[in-house]
């Protein structure tokens, strides 16, 4: 990645990203390390998972950067979700797919598995509860750069930014 500073609509887009991620993953039980608008050689920012995200629950995962960031463009004045992590999350969501799919049929993938992932991720941005903990992550990414996974549950579970004891 570049060292050139971001604009704050890149940033907030980056924070969305990731929080759209976080969430989903901290709700299906996968094991959050931490969620992190910092940028590094490869990426404009991340989550670190304990565990692999596979399964369509990995795939909703994946879903949900790119629906989180659609879902408050308008509100929060966020740039297009053009980054290299987009461009991952999908070569990821089409390695889980192949998977799962019957004899590894790209089309049976994509209108059986990836489709409709993506149409329940959108779904749960319908729900104001789980809006406001996308939006409350992704406000803390934006304040702290990088957040455990403990305090995302902790947000998630709406207790605020402050680690568990």
């Amino acid at each position: 990645m570049s060292d050139a500073p971001r604009s704050e609509a890149e940033l907030s887009t980056t924070a969305f990203h990731e929080a759209g991620h976080a969430v989903v993953g901290v709700r299906y039980g996968f094991a959050l390390l931490s969620a992190s608008v910092v940028p590094d050689p490869v990426s404009h920012g991340r989550c670190q998972w304990g565990d692999a995200l596979t399964g369509l629950k990995g795939i909703e995962v994946y879903a949900a950067a790119f629906q989180s960031v659609e879902s408050f463009r308008s509100a929060r004045n966020l740039g297009p979700d053009t980054t290299t992590e987009l461009q991952s999350d999908d070569e990821r969501v089409w390695l889980i797919a192949l998977e799962l799919a019957p004899g590894g049929d790209l089309e049976a993938a994509q209108h059986t598995i990836i489709l409709p992932a993506h149409e329940r991720v959108a779904g749960y941005f319908e729900s104001d509860d789980f809006r406001r903990g996308v939006e409350a992550v992704a406000d803390a990414l934006l304040q702290r750069g990088t957040l455990t996974g403990h305090e995302v549950a902790a947000i998630v579970a709406g207790k605020g930014t402050e680690s568990p004891s």
